[in-house]
């Protein structure tokens, strides 16, 4: 039961923008000791299904932003053939370290952007 109310503020958070997959992967990782490899990919599966849902959403609003999502489709793909290849060079422990880094700069690039962006409004 408590993995399902997980799972749930992860949905709404993700469905907010907040990038509730990376909280998906720390609470697998974490509270139930799964291996990175299996919260990544259950991870890639929720994403998934809710950029599927999000889209429809945004396609019926007409919100699409059409170059940026033609620039970051176009990076997503060696980006995802890079961390394929790296991760098939690291162990369990590896992986959970490089994907702990990544949630860590990346949460201290959007608190900074956070801040600049009030500093300057």
């Amino acid at each position: 039961m408590l993995s399902f109310c997980i799972a749930v503020i992860v949905a709404a958070l993700a469905g907010m923008g907040v990038g509730g997959g990376g909280m998906l992967v720390i609470w697998l990782s974490l509270a139930l000791d799964w291996q990175p490899a299996e919260a990544q990919a259950l991870n890639l599966l929720f994403f998934i299904v809710s950029a599927t849902v999000a889209s429809f959403f945004h396609r019926k609003k007409r919100s699409f932003d059409r170059p940026l999502l033609k620039n970051l489709t176009l990076a997503a793909i060696p980006g995802a053939l890079f961390g394929a290849a790296l991760s098939s060079h690291l162990s369990g422990e590896g992986a959970r370290s490089v994907f702990g880094w990544f949630l860590l700069i990346s949460g201290v690039i959007t608190l900074l952007q956070s801040i600049l962006s009030k500093k300057s409004a």
